[in-house]
């Protein structure tokens, strides 16, 4: 947005926006130092809820990556139960609920359990992430 491209135009070749995005976060999962605690906004597998909810075909570069990525615990937040449009969610409610178990699939199918946060004030949500910080990885 920051060049002038608007949503619509980012987004009109779907396949593309979602294997940029899966770009950026091989570069981004690269950079960061593993002994560091680091929160990602979506982990590798949240690529292939993604291309599943699209019907997208799955590269094997996607595959690979996708199945090279670990990490020690993965939140996955229960839907609020509203759900509201902004500049970059253009997505409605009904692509809330199906991402929100392919997300959770993708994850399990790569033996990663994502921690389910209840919904519950924001306050709140930090504290449940916090706690699950503090406690002992689980192998």
């Amino acid at each position: 947005m920051a060049k002038g491209v608007t949503i619509k135009e980012l987004r009109s070749d779907e396949q593309h926006f979602q294997e940029e995005v899966v770009r950026l976060k091989e570069k981004i999962e690269k950079l960061h130092d593993k002994h560091v605690l680091t929160f990602f906004d979506r982990g590798m597998h949240d690529t292939l809820a993604y291309f599943r909810y699209y019907a997208f075909n799955i590269d094997d570069w996607v595959s690979q990556l996708i199945q090279k990525a670990h990490y020690e615990k993965v939140f996955l937040l229960e839907p609020l139960g509203h759900y509201e449009k902004d500049y970059a969610r253009t997505e409605g409610p009904e692509f809330q609920a199906s991402i929100h178990k392919l997300l959770h699939d993708a994850y399990s199918e790569h033996g990663i359990k994502p921690l389910l946060v209840p919904a519950m004030s924001i306050e709140d949500r930090v504290k449940f992430i916090l706690n699950q910080v503090k406690q002992e990885p689980s192998v």
